[in-house]
């Protein structure tokens, strides 16, 4: 019965979500311009000027995996709400597309997180005018994950948008706040847990990432 009443609240289709992805194909160049300038601003204005230890990369998420991310909702009970406010291309990219642009910003020490997230904070605008702060360490837990990193949905703010950036308006931006040693586990546990790329793990590699995840946390401790 739960299930059935989850296919009756899906909007999001296989038809939506190939349409989806060839429009993204066609935009993905002004996310890599988003995600370029989002960078930039965090290493001269969030790390250097701030005197924080810490490294940026940014991307635009490649379209074959923002097709499989959408795949993967269909199967997902727990996106049925969202999925129910699909029902445009507009609604798939204002629900699914706030990661297409994405930055990460590595600490060299976990405490060094907090005080990047408050820059971000001042820099940035967001969706509805204040970045929207997501830290995802309790959520993790709850799902039995040491995932360990603030989530961060910003966008540039007006004086920001001028000449070539004038298209970037009302687009958001993902940056991701984490320290080095928590950006060692994240990746790991991203391709082999959370996004399986060679199929599912064994018992024994569970444990193994659950050790590894509890090394990184002491090591940033120390």
């Amino acid at each position: 019965y739960t299930l059935l009443i989850y296919r009756q609240a899906m909007a999001l289709t296989r038809d939506l979500i190939s349409d989806a992805r060839a429009r993204y194909f066609l935009e993905k160049d002004r996310y890599l311009k988003l995600a370029r300038l989002v960078s930039e601003i965090c290493q001269k204005e969030v790390i250097q000027e701030n005197v924080i230890r810490a490294t940026t990369q940014w991307r635009a998420k490649d379209p074959k995996r923002f097709e499989d991310k959408l795949i993967k909702w269909l199967d997902d009970p727990t996106k049925a709400e969202r999925m129910s406010k699909i029902h445009t291309l507009e609604d798939l990219f204002r629900e699914a597309g706030g990661d297409l642009a994405g930055v990460r910003i590595t600490t060299y020490v976990e405490t060094d997180r907090r005080l990047v997230v408050e820059a971000i904070q001042a820099r940035f605008t967001g969706p509805n005018a204040n970045v929207l702060v997501d830290e995802k360490d309790e959520s993790a837990r709850q799902r039995g994950s040491l995932y360990r990193a603030t989530h961060c949905q910003v966008a540039i703010k007006d004086e920001d948008l001028n000449g070539d950036n004038e298209n970037l308006r009302g687009q958001t931006c993902e940056i991701q706040a984490c320290s080095l040693l928590a950006h060692v586990w994240n990746e790991i546990e991203h391709d082999m847990g959370y996004k399986p790329l060679a199929g599912e793990l064994s018992s024994l590699e569970r444990d193994l990432l659950s050790v590894l995840g509890k090394e990184t946390e002491a090591g940033d401790l120390v």
